[in-house]
């Protein structure tokens, strides 16, 4: 099963917001963290069924060789 790289981030008005570069426009949104990266589960699978139907290709993911990521603050 290919792995993608979510972003979640907080907001101001403390809910998190999870996104995939991968998959343009498809973005959850939770009380957690957790919750936001389960709403996005859910949520990209619709959208790789919506890109199966349409006939679009799947993007591949991440290689297993990234093994870190780190937040930087400006």
């Amino acid at each position: 099963m290919p792995k993608f790289l979510v972003y979640v981030e907080e907001t101001h008005e403390d809910v998190y917001v999870a996104s995939c570069p991968s998959f343009p426009g498809c973005v959850s949104q939770g009380n957690t963290a957790v919750e936001a990266l389960k709403a996005f589960r859910y949520s990209v699978s619709g959208y790789i069924a919506s890109m199966k139907k349409h006939k679009e290709p799947i993007p591949e993911g991440i290689k297993d060789g990234i093994y870190m990521v780190e937040v930087v603050k400006i």
